[in-house]
């Protein structure tokens, strides 16, 4: 079964998703934050990047901004985080 289907949402949306699960990890293994701030904004970048994306297709000509393509953009940043929290727990016990 496609998980598009058992999750009842469009193929498109799951894609959103998979595409940001990696966006925080990767931010954080290349900034290597140090700050509290900095940590804030990387936890924050998959809205961030998602919020721009959308809104810079809202005013592409050949382009629509989708809010449920934000949504999808949002739940695949979260479920990145316990892939961070992985990847902080080896580094930090090295």
């Amino acid at each position: 079964m496609q998980i598009a289907t058992y999750l009842k949402v469009l193929p498109d949306k799951v894609l959103h998703a998979a595409l940001f699960v990696p966006i925080i990890p990767l931010a954080w293994a290349a900034v290597k934050p140090k700050y509290a701030i900095t940590k804030i904004l990387l936890l924050w970048s998959g809205l961030l990047f998602g919020a721009l994306t959308e809104i810079v297709q809202h005013y592409l000509p050949y382009r629509t901004g989708d809010i449920a393509d934000l949504a999808a953009d949002v739940v695949g940043s979260v479920l990145g985080i316990p892939f961070l929290l992985i990847f902080i727990f080896l580094t930090e016990n090295k």
